[in-house]
C-alpha cells in the first residue's frame, strides 16, 4: 500500500493496512513508524532504517556542504 507523503493516517486507514496485512509483518519508513505505532500492534510494525553511502566524491559533497 501506498500512501502520499504527510499523509494524515484514518482509522479507515489503519483498518485498510491491518485487512491488507492479515497478521503478517507491517514494514514502513521511520518517519511513518513514529506515526503509526501507537496505532498498530508494536509486535506488527516495523521500519528499514536508511543510510547514505557515497560511491565515489565523498570530498567534494563535504566540501559543498561544509562551510
Amino acid at each position: 500500500m501506498t500512501f502520499p507523503d504527510h499523509h494524515a493516517f484514518t482509522p479507515k486507514d489503519i483498518q485498510q493496512i491491518m485487512n491488507k496485512a492479515a497478521g503478517k509483518k507491517i514494514i514502513t519508513t521511520k518517519k511513518d513508524y513514529m506515526r503509526l505505532q501507537n496505532l498498530i500492534p508494536n509486535n506488527q510494525l516495523f521500519y528499514l532504517p536508511i543510510e547514505m553511502c557515497f560511491i565515489e566524491r565523498e570530498q567534494d559533497f563535504q566540501q559543498i556542504i561544509t562551510p
